[in-house]
């Protein structure tokens, strides 16, 4: 093939790593084929520095056990392998959290919600096993041949940014920033800073008070090496610490944020930013005090005073609006599974007027009681404060099992090593003689006879997973072979599966 041609001569002037497209996918579809193979190249670097420290790590504390890398699909394969095809750890994170809950659960079936400080995953475990996307993950817009979960994220956590509008709505997310009463306990000059706000006066009071940018580590001569002088200087003066908008638009003599010029640096988290956050609220109503809760209650009935709203109310509008953006979410999210041709948003007014007044419960004249027919299981720390109203709200059981809070853990070490490997087999006439070819591991081969040639195909994939799945680290792993039609070709596909070796 044109892609083994390539690599042979890649090896002849090269000794670095090639990974071939076909190794990652065997599905036709040459661009999504091609865009899986560049988004793996460019990853194989990170994952090698990634490796090296964990290995490391656990050699400095004397832990000498294999090293298992979580797959997207949630199974496990060997640190190695990872090294070589990083691109089949997309979504490995949400798909080992939903495998912890399952765990965690005796529930064959369920939806799985885990909300973390930045995003919240959504999915289904259908029979005991995670809803896999056949079709292949999707990174932001880009498609990919990579069978992972299939998940749904959204920008939505205890982390995210509460924004106020200028008609008196407000906004959750999806940027992540550092709740404020972190940022206090972590820092008591900011503490003290954002007290001492109760004793200035109304009108001197502005949004950007509440709001702190700080390094996230000091570059110190590298800062040279840093965008333009605008960036330089913004760096240079957060290397003093935590400063609110307020005092860094006043030292550099700029009236808006936008002059900074400093989007940059924020995308790539050299500086971070700290304001009102979910987290926040949750210290003023006692749901979780973990850091300074006096900074964030000052912090909150500033914001109160600036958007003229109160205390508990603006509380209860938060949450609110995070049930019902997660309540959407698990729509669309189950909508697709079974209609695919649906948008990403439930559009158009009426289907917006449907879902917030209807569903919501808040018509006079309407009540449509809409049931979800499988559990929910909450994941994540703050599971239980948000996911009780979604529950309600979906007329369903909330489970939240024990160590929710760790299930992304729990799911990696319940995870089986799994191996899939895949064959086609197809007709091919030549001067009216009709023959049978399989391909199979990048090999062609050919029968005269069709029942010799799908027997041939099971048993090299089989074999050959059987074999893959060992050398990963799987012990007594059991073999399924399936056939599906593909056109006029014929799809045999092997999934071999076992528990992994815990020791060499």
């Amino acid at each position: 093939t044109h892609e083994e041609w390539a690599f042979d001569d890649l090896r002849e002037v090269s000794s670095l790593p090639v990974v071939l497209g076909h190794q990652l996918s065997t599905k036709l579809d040459s661009i999504k084929r091609a865009t899986t193979a560049c988004l793996n190249a460019s990853l194989v670097a990170i994952m090698q520095e990634f490796i090296q420290a964990v290995r490391e790590s656990l050699e400095a504390h004397g832990i000498h056990a294999p090293l298992m890398i979580v797959k997207g699909d949630g199974s496990l394969m060997p640190y190695a392998a990872a090294v070589r095809k990083p691109v089949e750890t997309i979504l490995s994170g949400p798909a080992a959290s939903a495998i912890g809950g399952r765990f965690l659960s005796e529930y064959r079936d369920a939806l799985v919600i885990d909300i973390g400080g930045t995003t919240t995953d959504i999915a289904v475990i259908e029979d005991s096993q995670i809803s896999i996307a056949e079709e292949g993950a999707r990174v932001g817009k880009i498609e990919t041949a990579v069978k992972a979960a299939r998940i749904r994220t959204m920008g939505l956590g205890g982390d995210s940014r509460i924004s106020f509008v200028p008609d008196g709505r407000l906004t959750v997310g999806p940027s992540r920033v550092v709740p404020l009463s972190y940022l206090a306990a972590r820092f008591s000059r900011v503490e003290a800073e954002v007290l001492a706000l109760k004793r200035k006066p109304l009108l001197d009071w502005r949004p950007t008070d509440l709001e702190y940018w700080f390094l996230h580590k000091n570059l110190g001569e590298n800062v040279a090496l840093v965008g333009t002088a605008v960036q330089r200087d913004l760096l240079v003066l957060l290397s003093e610490g935590p400063l609110t908008l307020t005092r860094i638009l006043e030292k550099m003599g700029f009236y808006h944020p936008l002059q900074l010029n400093a989007e940059g640096l924020i995308r790539r988290g050299l500086i971070e930013q700290s304001t009102l956050t979910p987290t926040d609220l949750l210290h003023v109503n006692g749901q979780f005090t973990a850091w300074s809760t006096e900074a964030a209650r000052t912090a909150l009935d500033i914001a109160c005073a600036l958007f003229e709203k109160r205390r508990e109310g603006l509380i209860e509008e938060v949450l609110d609006l995070m049930c019902a953006m997660i309540v959407e979410e698990v729509v669309v999210f189950l909508g697709q599974k079974r209609d695919r041709g649906l948008p990403e948003k439930v559009d158009d007014i009426w289907g917006r007027w449907f879902l917030e007044h209807t569903l919501g419960k808040e018509n006079p004249y309407f009540d449509v009681a809409t049931t979800c027919k499988i559990p929910i299981i909450g994941i994540g720390a703050p599971a239980g404060i948000f996911l009780e109203k979604v529950a309600d709200f979906l007329n369903t059981h909330l489970f939240l099992p024990p160590y929710a809070d760790v299930a992304n853990a729990v799911g990696a070490v319940a995870g089986s090593v799994m191996v899939v490997k895949e064959a086609l087999v197809y007709t091919h006439e030549s001067k009216r003689v009709q023959s049978f070819l399989v391909q199979a591991d990048g090999k062609r081969s050919g029968f005269e006879d069709s029942e010799k040639a799908l027997a041939y195909a099971k048993e090299v994939v089989g074999n050959k997973a059987r074999v893959e799945a060992v050398e990963a680290g799987a012990v007594d792993p059991q073999v399924i072979v399936d056939v599906s039609k593909e056109g006029g070709a014929l799809r045999v596909v092997a999934k071999a599966l076992g528990n992994p070796r815990l020791s060499w």
